[in-house]
C-alpha cells in the first residue's frame, strides 16, 4: 500500500464538536480518522479525474 515516509502530514481546521463526532463514528466503523481521509481525497479525485488533469498541465479538459 504505503510506507508512512511516502506519506505527506498535512493539517486543517475543523470544527471541534465534528472532529469529535468524526473520530466516534470512524472508531464505530472499525476505521480511523487517516484511513478515512485518506479515501475521501481518493474519491474526490476520482471525481474530478479531469481536473486532475489539467491541473498537472495535462490536455485541456
Amino acid at each position: 500500500m504505503f510506507t508512512r515516509e511516502a506519506l505527506k502530514r498535512v493539517g486543517f481546521n475543523a470544527e471541534p464538536s465534528k472532529w469529535e463526532d468524526f473520530k466516534r463514528v470512524a472508531k464505530l466503523n472499525q476505521s480511523d480518522t487517516n484511513k478515512e481521509l485518506r479515501k475521501f481525497i481518493d474519491q474526490y479525485l476520482a471525481d474530478n479525474k479531469q481536473l486532475v488533469i489539467k491541473a498537472k498541465g495535462g490536455d485541456d479538459v
